[in-house]
């Protein structure tokens, strides 16, 4: 049970992160960016 707090204090911040990253575009972004820049390896 002594664990359950750090477990709670490194994952809510995390997922709350993550939440609006997505919200404000930052993950479509990324990947447009991704798209065009980093066409070389397709092949991957």
């Amino acid at each position: 049970m002594r664990r359950l707090p750090k477990l709670v204090c490194f994952t809510a911040p995390v997922y709350v992160l993550m939440y609006v990253l997505h919200r404000c575009g930052a993950f479509q972004a990324a990947e447009t960016w991704l798209a065009a820049y980093v066409a070389w390896s397709a092949f991957l």
